[in-house]
């Protein structure tokens, strides 16, 4: 990732694992399909992103 990175010139986000993302997805796309589906909230978000492990400044959603 690093050697990616600086042949592109750019910074290094987070480097999540995929049964972490997986933890995320799963519930983040659960309800999309329900009518009256509504986006979530930046607290919902973060709410989701902590269940799956994912925390810290790069998980926080303005707003």
């Amino acid at each position: 990732m690093d050697r990616w990175c600086s042949e592109r010139q750019t910074a290094k986000g987070a480097v999540v694992p995929l049964d972490r993302i997986w933890a995320l997805v799963r519930p983040w796309y659960a309800d999309r399909l329900d009518y009256g589906w509504q986006p979530r909230t930046p607290e919902a978000m973060e709410h989701l992103f902590a269940q799956a492990g994912l925390t810290g400044d790069f998980w926080r959603v303005p707003g």
